[in-house]
């Protein structure tokens, strides 16, 4: 009776349900929405909001980059083991802004071609030779933006610093999207997003500085085609965020690279722009709400509320939120990878180990992991770790500070992490 309720979807009134609606989890009997993801009722797919070409957003589904099958890049094909929700897409970048053109839905699988070419940066590149291991499929007819849904931001809302801004659809929709900064006039997101009761609310925007103006790696200087609205620089793991200050001139910079600081050249088409003063940021508490083993969260700044996109597993002592392991929905925890070097230097014996960072501002991950399941993070790794460099050489390893590597236990259960069922 699907076309009942297609009827109804596009009947007018004031009753009409929403097209679009919050992708929602089922997690031990709390139900979660999800902060990004929403169901697109008429086509019957997830999507996500996205800028298109027409410089409006609307929620599109996921897709992967076309490639083409001839040399000025008009005729699009996909590589369709990377489809996997059945879009490929095409784009052009202005000034590092990607912009959504098209969508094309794939179509019946085709011959390896003999060549293709790929859009980079408005630059048609190849020919590149098919590989016969990847398969390549034919699209279907394009879509352009009238066939999704078209959201918009609304206004901030609120009295004191950290406000509200909600999504909205021409049908009624309206849910909370992002937490704005009305001071910097800008959103801001949590410096941290799980582990923590309290975060700063960081701007959005911030460009890294990773380079330095001087000889002695003291002065961070920010690379960007544009000047930027925000800084960010110092370690990667606590960092500062600042205003931007005037543009610097002189190609020569330099680089901090192991202790070492280096000189580098200023790379095409980038200006310099010195940092300013630090920021003085607002600090969002992250409120957990009743549950017997899974907690919901909300951030909370004055009298702006907003759910956050983790929960609190009671049972792992640990925020998770809905991920994929072993092909089903799970409530999964933050994890870092898991990477293998050697204990003994002739390389011989491996040993599979996690790197933490131990400082006093990012929250240290409990868990490690790998494609087929996840490990407990145990004590420090107490011996020398060993790796093989060029020329097959054992050579010692360190890692880069504050990370150290720990060791990990053997893999968990899959029921360890709650089920995460979605609903609609």
């Amino acid at each position: 009776m699907r076309w009942i309720w297609l009827l109804a979807l596009l009947a007018c009134g004031d009753n009409v349900t929403p097209r679009l609606e919050r992708v929602r989890y089922d997690i031990a009997g709390v139900e979660v929405d999800d902060p990004e993801l929403f169901h697109d009722r008429l086509r019957d797919e997830d999507c996500t909001a996205m800028k298109w070409a027409d410089g409006a957003t609307y929620c599109t589904p996921q897709y992967t980059d076309a490639v083409y099958s001839d040399p000025i890049c008009t005729h699009p094909l996909a590589h369709a083991s990377d489809v996997p929700a059945g879009y490929v897409g095409t784009y052009f970048v202005l000034r590092g802004d990607a912009s959504l053109r098209r969508l094309w839905p794939v179509a019946a699988e085709i011959t390896t071609p003999a060549q293709y070419w790929v859009l980079e940066s408005g630059s048609c590149l190849g020919p590149y030779t098919g590989d016969s291991n990847t398969h390549y499929a034919a699209v279907g007819a394009e879509l352009d933006e009238s066939h999704f849904v078209r959201v918009r931001r609304s206004a901030p809302a609120g009295s004191g610093r950290v406000q509200l801004v909600a999504l909205d659809t021409d049908d009624g929709l309206h849910v909370p999207l992002a937490l704005h900064d009305r001071t910097l006039s800008t959103d801001c997101d949590l410096e941290f997003a799980q582990d923590v009761d309290h975060a700063r609310c960081v701007p959005a925007g911030a460009v890294a500085g990773t380079l330095f103006r001087d000889a002695g790696c003291s002065e961070p200087v920010l690379l960007s085609p544009d000047p930027p609205p925000f800084a960010r620089y110092g370690a990667s793991d606590c960092p500062t965020y600042a205003t931007v200050g005037d543009e610097v001139t002189g190609e020569q910079l330099f680089d901090l690279t192991d202790g070492v600081c280096g000189p580098v050249t200023l790379p095409n088409g980038y200006r310099q722009f010195a940092v300013g003063a630090p920021l003085d940021l607002p600090v969002v508490t992250r409120e957990r709400g009743a549950g017997t083993r899974i907690q919901p969260i909300a951030r909370v700044a004055g009298a702006v509320r907003i759910p956050d996109g983790w929960v609190h597993d009671t049972q792992l002592a640990a925020d998770c939120r809905p991920g994929l392991l072993a092909g089903t929905h799970r409530c999964m925890p933050a994890t870092t990878d898991v990477t293998s070097y050697f204990i003994d230097d002739q390389c011989r014996d491996p040993i599979d180990v996690a790197f933490i960072p131990e400082s006093a501002c990012a929250p240290a991950p409990k868990f490690a992991f790998r494609p087929e399941a996840v490990h407990p993070i145990g004590e420090r790794v107490p011996m020398q770790l060993y790796e093989v460099s060029t020329g097959d050489r054992c050579v010692p390893y360190a890692p880069q500070p504050p990370y150290v590597a720990h060791m990990i236990g053997p893999p968990l259960p899959l029921d360890t992490f709650a089920p995460a069922d979605p609903r609609y």
